[in-house]
């Protein structure tokens, strides 16, 4: 049987802040960067234009970063 070992503390905030973002937000970056899904089917998936997937995604950074800022304090 496996061991349950604590995880590492950065990537247990990680995930506590992408599981605080907005549902669609969290589905695509579950998406891209877990299932590494092409564009075109994360945007079908979240009803984005294609032309504003890259600004969605940096959205998406930008709110996981925010939200490690202020789980941080």
């Amino acid at each position: 049987m496996p061991s349950l070992a604590p995880g590492n503390p950065r990537m247990l905030a990680i995930d506590r802040a992408i599981l605080a973002m907005p549902s669609l937000h969290r589905e695509a970056v579950r998406m891209h960067y877990v299932k590494q899904r092409r564009a075109e089917i994360i945007c079908r998936a979240v009803g984005i234009h294609h032309t504003d997937f890259s600004r969605w995604m940096f959205d998406c950074r930008a709110m996981v970063l925010n939200l490690l800022r202020r789980h941080a304090t």
